[in-house]
């Protein structure tokens, strides 16, 4: 019963470890705080070898940002409501997809604009 109870201990340990976030660069924190001053409720991941993911909420809408090591901003996610998806995109998707419906969509802004 010991064993269990340390294994169990352990793995709580293990867990909470590994969902804890990180702390990104200085540059990335600079960088993060002045492209999104009003961001609130800001979380950290290390989405690859250099790349930074900030989850964050802005004017009540969760928002997802990554940045590169060096504090350059790669891209930004944010919520898009079903009604503004362009009837194109609807179409497309309801040719590929016969029968699916759409739960949620998301806009991905990039600093090049695509």
């Amino acid at each position: 019963m010991k064993n269990i109870l340390v294994v169990v201990l352990c793995l709580l340990c293990l867990c909470s470890i590994a969902y804890a976030g990180i702390t990104p660069p200085a540059a990335v924190l600079t960088a993060f705080t002045q492209k999104f001053p009003a961001a609130t409720k800001v979380t950290w991941e290390k989405e690859n070898d250099h790349e930074f993911e900030a989850e964050f909420m802005i004017a009540g809408e969760k928002r997802s940002a990554i940045f590169s090591e060096t504090g350059e901003w790669i891209s930004l996610e944010s919520p898009l409501k079903l009604k503004d998806l362009p009837e194109s995109v609807r179409a497309a998707c309801t040719k590929k997809y016969k029968g699916a419906t759409i739960q949620k969509a998301e806009k991905i802004e990039n600093p090049k604009g695509l």
